[in-house]
Formats: C-alpha cells, sequence, structure tokens
C-alpha cells in the first residue's frame, strides 16, 4: 500500500465523522451536496450543535493555517457528496485554479468578519 497521500477527489458519506475535535485534518473538504453538522463541547464536555454548513462551503478551511488541532467536530449527519482537497497539495491546487484560491480566501475572510462580530 502507498504511503503517498490520494489526490483532489470526490467521495459520498452517509452519518459518518470528517474529523473530531482535537484532531488534525490532512485534507479540506467542500460541500458539493448535503450538508455537515459542526459540534464543539462546553466546559461540561456536552456537544454544542452549531449552525451547520451547505453546499459550496469549506470544512477544515482553519487547517490552512499549519497542522493544529480543530477546536470542533464535523459530522455528516445524513448524506453528502464532498470533494477532497488533500492538505499538502493545496498550494498546487489554488496556484493552478485560481478560483478555487479566490473562494477559498473569500470563505476565510467571512469567518474571520463573524468571529470579530462575536
Amino acid at each position: 500500500m502507498s504511503s503517498e497521500p490520494k489526490g483532489i477527489r470526490i467521495i459520498q458519506k452517509i452519518h459518518s465523522s470528517l474529523y473530531k475535535e482535537g484532531e488534525t485534518p490532512n485534507a479540506l473538504f467542500l460541500i458539493i451536496q448535503g450538508k455537515v453538522s459542526v459540534f464543539r463541547k462546553n466546559a461540561l464536555g456536552r456537544d454544542i450543535r452549531l449552525p451547520d454548513l451547505k453546499k459550496g462551503t469549506f470544512v477544515g478551511i482553519q487547517s490552512l493555517f499549519g497542522p493544529t488541532t480543530t477546536s470542533h467536530s464535523a459530522r455528516v449527519t445524513r448524506s453528502a457528496r464532498l470533494l477532497v482537497i488533500p492538505l499538502v497539495q493545496i498550494a498546487h491546487f489554488m496556484k493552478r485554479w485560481p478560483a478555487l484560491r479566490e473562494e477559498i480566501m473569500a470563505q476565510l475572510i467571512q469567518r474571520i468578519d463573524l468571529l470579530n462580530k462575536i
């Protein structure tokens, strides 16, 4: 079995985790169809559901800032089709497809703006 990461691909997920709070994701996910639920644990260890992410949204975007652990969990709660972009190849894909880079940057700015309003 090869240890090299797979390239960009589309996957179908049903009722499964993309990553859990405290993990370090190795891919960026784009929701093509369906939705992804996001949860964060409160001080008592209970899951608090954050707003769902829908079609056209990148999941795991915080991992672009380097190998850091996530502050939330992301799960497909029903069924979703996702484009998976391995982080080790993200620079290549962003250079090759400027529209991808622009959309990622727009979503990053939008999320930073939302955090600043809290």
